[in-house]
């Protein structure tokens, strides 16, 4: 045994006094008031200069932010005027949109690229740049689609970075709203802006080393970013000093960034009427460098100066220290022995330390117990000459030495002998003990007796095979099942039958019986767990059916019974068995089966093999109204409705006997009496002989589906609303009727009727009012016809009145259809009483007629005429009726065929501009006044010109026409002997009163390039009094733009000086009606002297056209007309004589005028 060394007294001290007389503490004192000078010197000057570098980088800042701002406001101001100009353009005609985005990618923002979109007022995608043919795509949820459909109000939406579905890209929607005249939400357009497209631009702003440039909305999201724009993209900003409703138009801050964690000093500048802020970000460690430059200089002269001083008190006090520490870690390690040698002692397990040659250099108490041998009995000796049993042979001990020398921890169990002979098991661990440098110096054994446990171990395998020996003759599987307190599961003992009920072998689960749990149904599993938990928490008996998932067999129902008891260790363990009952369940379930089948929603009925009745589910007694009771005893006859003679029973009966089943419609008598039709199925069971033993009849009510059946023939012949005939029975019935005519000589007639204004009452009182009227209108036109007559509806408004069987005259069958015509104008033109409308609503209608005898035409083409003959009807105002002519067809092709005709001068670029001069008071070309030819068509311009206001094609033609304008004058502005020259454009009253107008013909000047002090657009009276008030708001918009406006024909119309007044027209334009007449008696010139005096006092220009001769141009110059256009001074002509007569500087009076 060691002794622990007995320690020195030291002499108390006063604290305070011994810290200040120690010797080292002084010296330490010393070295820190030198050290802190030495810092302090060093510390003021770095914080002068970091504050001096600061500042400056917040000033360059400020000068970076503002410039940055300048370029945002910049590059947002052209893309909302390119949205303005793309909108007005789809507003006028949506056909030239593709186009016209084209020509603002060439004129407007060609710094970036960009796709446009167009969402109707429904939130569908109509029209896409990137795939202008793709199908509508939903953007009704977009914030830039809502926020328009809201608002309602012609501003420009910037949004946050969105997610394209057309173009699969990230982007900024840049957004204006489409409005009708009536502020009518129409739809959005889009241009979508990528953020590379903001980076590339700023770029030339980014400041070196991790600086960065942000745009921001001023609700904090990111919309773009320089370097890395992907990073924070559509991130929101939050707290920011730039941010909210208080903030500063412009200021700095240093701070972390939320996208890159990068410290920079930021400077921020406001765009509040775009609702952007722009941020610029330097970082601050690039910033400093000077500073740190400088610091790291003042530092390093601090570190030296605090080294040598460091190293000088050191070497003082090194000595002193080193001295202290040896003691300490003597007093130490002595301390740490006695108290190892303690715990050995205390330690339950044998303990042995041998040397690296197995000889023992210390056991403790435990060990003397185990072996018998005494501490100094064992002390030198080797283990193998004191314990050694020869139970194990060399190679067991070769391999143990192998490891443990290796430096591994051994562990195992072996028979050892004791010093009295006897033989005992033991678990034993042989850990190697390490110097420091790595080599082994000792080894520590520890052994624990084992024996009473082996003795255990062997018991309970005997049991186990005995029980496994007569488990093997009972049905099932016999088991014990462990569940220990950590939740791990085992089967000690389990027959040799589980494989017949798991499809595993006892050995798989014996240490481990999860894989017993892998085999339950997963929907089954939860409950079988939750039982055997309850069982072991009570302690009663677990009883219960579940199912298992075999790999072979698929499912299989078990029942297990077992009964838990607890151990002392605290696990739970049960003894039971489990059978398989699959067998059992199936019969139950097609029991089960049966039993709902008979008591389906079909009336079931058993027999005997004598028809008596043994048997019905509640489904007979419900559709046939007889009990249970009723029935029971009875036969089906009790059934018969008397529909059925014997002879359909008797071949029944037959069919059965024959084939053993029947089946088919049937109609039977209910307990009430009603009959009703069923449909019938009766089957004949046999038995295993062959022989009936009983009759199985099944059967449903089919009333239903024959009536729908009947209801389906009715809607296929006619019309839902009214119950007239539709198109398919109409057609049938003037099929027969025109074989009717054939045969028999006699005129028919069809008329088509449409009802005026109809799409009025549905828009206003409602749809359901509109039936109430077509279903009165229906019983008026039949009341007004024969019997054998037909009226039917095609849909809509639009009903047909077929007449036959008139007289064989075509003057007398005319008389007569008249007379039914009249009739029904008279019955339709009395008031309806409609739900909502007081007094009744009163309707008219419109009536086509076309009159046939025999098979000269088809339905469709009587159809066909009977419309056009509506059309000509509705043309002379309605509440009439006309008959077809020829000459009506005739009309119509000629104007369908100049319709399609315009549509192909469109597409083919067919129509021609010639000009008209327009001279001054010195006969000098001051202008001239662009007129639409069509060379391909022998038409005059004011025939297809009113075609083509009635088709709608004016709106293209027009746009054309202000286009082919736009660009002439263009081109003349870059000649001297033309640029002079005014262009004077007519407008159509259709094309003015377009929306998308004032658009368009912005759009038209910005593209050619054209001077808008040049233009001058002429419009007339009419055109303007439509709506006075729309007319002078869209020409002050054009005069906004330099266009001048003159008023065309005037005189013809109106012509008051009141309204005259209020249009911002620069000239009047005396009608040439009034030239052929200037001396006569009609007044002509005392017209023409008063809208001379009238314009020259409210300061407007006159001109007059229509100037063919000498005397008229004397008659105007000498009432001072300053202005002529007419034959006198040219024809219309192309753009290249114009030229030609501009060379020789005026027109040829004397010969009549240029032609």
């Amino acid at each position: 045994m060691t002794t622990q060394p007995k320690s020195t007294p030291v002499p108390a001290t006063s604290g305070a006094t011994g810290f200040l007389f120690n010797p080292v503490h002084q010296l330490l004192i010393l070295f820190g008031l030198l050290l802190s000078a030495i810092w302090a010197v060093v510390y003021f000057q770095t914080e002068i200069t970091y504050a001096r570098i600061m500042q400056a980088a917040r000033s360059d800042g400020s000068s970076l932010s503002r410039a940055f701002a300048e370029q945002v406001k910049a590059s947002v101001r052209g893309i909302d005027l390119s949205l303005i100009s793309l909108r007005e353009t789809w507003m006028r005609n949506p056909a030239d949109f593709h186009e016209a985005v084209h020509r603002q990618q060439n004129y407007f923002v060609r710094e970036m690229s960009f796709q446009v979109a167009v969402i109707d007022a429904a939130g569908m995608l109509v029209y896409s740049s990137l795939d202008p043919g793709s199908k509508p795509v939903s953007l009704a949820d977009r914030e830039h689609f809502q926020v328009h459909r809201e608002r309602r109000t012609d501003q420009l939406f910037i949004s946050k970075p969105v997610f394209g579905r057309v173009s699969n890209r990230w982007s900024v929607q840049f957004t204006r709203p489409i409005l009708g005249p009536d502020n009518r939400f129409l739809g959005v357009v889009v241009m979508s802006v990528s953020p590379e497209n903001f980076a590339r631009v700023y770029d030339t702003f980014a400041s070196p080393q991790q600086g960065v440039v942000v745009l921001l909305k001023s609700s904090g999201e990111i919309l773009a970013r320089s370097p890395h724009p992907e990073v924070g993209l559509g991130k929101t900003l939050v707290g920011r000093p730039y941010l909210g409703p208080q903030a500063m138009e412009s200021g700095s801050f240093q701070d972390r960034a939320q996208t890159d964690f990068i410290e920079r000093i930021y400077s921020w500048r406001r765009l509040k009427d775009l609702g952007l802020v722009v941020l610029v970000g330097q970082t601050v460690d690039h910033e400093l460098v000077p500073y740190y430059r400088q610091r790291n200089v003042l530092v390093a002269s601090g570190i030296a100066g605090s080294a040598l001083l460091g190293i000088c008190t050191f070497l003082v006090i090194l000595g002193i220290r080193q001295r202290v520490r040896a003691t300490a870690a003597l007093r130490t390690s002595e301390e740490r022995s006695r108290l190892r040698v303690v715990a050995l002692e205390k330690v339950g397990n044998a303990v042995v330390v041998t040397n690296t040659r197995a000889e023992i250099e210390w056991v403790n108490r435990a060990f003397e117990e185990l072996t018998g041998y005494t501490r100094d009995e064992a002390f030198g000796r080797r283990i193998a000459e004191l314990l050694k049993s020869g139970e194990q042979d060399a190679q067991f001990y070769k391999d143990m030495w192998r490891d443990i020398q290796a430096g591994k921890t051994w562990r195992g169990e072996l028979v050892n002998r004791r010093k009295d002979g006897s033989l005992y098991h033991e678990e034993l661990v042989i850990t190697p003990v390490k110097a420091p440098a790595g080599a082994i110096t000792q080894f520590v054994g520890i052994k624990q007796d084992i024996s009473d446990r082996k003795y255990h171990e062997r018991a309970l395998r005997q049991s186990h095979e005995l029980l496994a020996k007569l488990s093997s003759h009972v049905p099932g599987v016999i088991f014990q099942y462990r569940v220990y307190p950590d939740g791990r599961v085992a089967a000690p003992f389990i027959s040799q039958a589980l494989w017949d009920i798991y499809e595993l072998n006892p050995e798989q689960v014996r240490e481990d019986a999860s894989a017993i749990g892998a085999r339950h149904h997963p929907e089954d599993a939860e409950a079988v767990v939750a039982a055997l938990q309850r069982s072991a928490r009570t302690l009663e008996p677990w009883h219960q059916e579940y199912r298992v998932l075999l790999p072979r067999r698929g499912e299989r129902w078990l029942l297990g019974d077992a009964r838990p008891e607890r151990l002392e260790d605290g696990s739970v363990q049960w003894h039971g068995a489990i059978t398989d009952i699959t067998d059992s369940k199936q019969a139950e379930e097609q029991l089960r089966v049966a039993a709902v089948a008979f008591e389906s929603q079909e009336g079931m009925v058993v027999t005997d093999a004598r028809g008596r009745i043994l048997r019905v589910n509640r489904a007979f007694e419900d559709l046939t109204g007889y009990s249970a009771t009723d029935a029971i005893g009875q036969t089906p006859a009790m059934l018969k409705s008397g529909r059925q003679d014997a002879d359909f029973y008797r071949q029944m009966w037959a069919d059965i006997e024959l084939k053993g089943h029947w089946e088919g419609e049937v109609w039977n008598r209910k307990k009430s009496g009603d009959i009703y039709p069923e449909w019938l199925v009766i089957t004949a069971v046999k038995d295993r002989q062959g022989r009936v033993t009983h009759y199985v009849g099944a059967f449903f009510d089919i009333t239903t589906r024959k009536n729908a059946d009947a209801q389906i023939r009715n809607l296929a012949f006619f019309d839902p609303l009214t119950s007239l005939p539709n198109r398919r029975l109409l057609t049938d019935r003037v099929t027969q009727a025109l074989a009717a005519s054939a045969r028999n000589g006699h005129h028919g007639a069809l008329m088509l009727i449409d009802l005026d204004h109809f799409k009025t009452l549905n828009d206003t009182l409602g749809h359901d009012v509109g039936d109430q009227l077509l279903i009165q209108v229906a019983q008026r036109l039949t009341a007004s016809v024969r019997e054998c007559d037909t009226v039917a509806r095609l849909g809509g408004d639009e009903f047909v009145v077929m007449l036959q069987d008139l007289s064989g005259e075509e003057a007398t069958a005319a008389m007569q259809i008249e007379t039914v015509v009249e009739k029904i104008l008279a019955a339709l033109g009395q008031p309806y009483p409609l739900k909502g409308v007081e007094g009744g609503y009163r309707n008219t209608p419109s009536i086509g007629i076309s009159q046939f005898r025999g098979h000269d035409e088809p339905f469709d083409v009587l159809l066909k005429q009977a419309d056009i003959a509506l059309y000509k009807a509705k043309e002379a105002g309605r509440n009439t009726s006309r008959f077809y002519s020829a000459e009506m067809q005739a009309a119509l092709n000629e104007k369908a065929a100049l319709e399609a005709g315009l549509r192909e001068a469109l597409a083919a670029d067919g129509f021609e501009l010639h000009y008209q001069p327009q001279v001054d008071e010195a006969y000098d070309i001051v202008g001239v006044e662009a007129l639409l030819r069509w060379p391909a068509a022998a038409q005059p311009p004011a025939r297809f010109i009113a075609i083509a206001e009635e088709t709608g094609l004016i709106h293209q033609i027009g746009q054309w026409v202000m286009e082919t304008a736009c660009a002439q004058l263009a081109a003349w502005s870059g000649r001297p002997e033309t640029s002079h020259l005014t262009m004077a454009v007519n407008v159509s009253a259709k094309q003015f009163r377009q929306p998308g107008f004032v658009p368009m013909v912005r759009a038209a000047l910005v593209a050619s390039g054209a001077d808008p002090a040049l233009l001058k657009l002429e419009l007339t009276e009419t055109t303007i009094l439509g709506d006075v008030d729309e007319a002078i708001g869209k020409m002050r918009a054009l005069r906004e733009l330099g266009i001048r406006f003159a008023l065309d024909d005037f005189g013809t119309g109106y012509s008051s000086l009141s309204y005259l007044r209020r249009l911002p027209v620069d000239q009047v334009k005396i009608d040439q009606s009034f030239m052929r007449d200037l001396t006569g008696a009609s007044g002509g010139g005392a017209i023409v002297q008063a809208i001379i005096g009238m314009s020259r006092t409210l300061d407007l220009q006159v001109i007059a056209e229509g100037v063919e001769t000498q005397e008229q141009l004397a008659f105007l110059a000498a009432h001072r007309c300053r202005h002529f256009q007419g034959f006198l001074f040219g024809h219309p002509a192309p753009a290249a004589r114009i030229e030609e007569m501009l060379a020789t500087r005026r027109p040829d009076i004397a010969q009549g005028g240029v032609r």
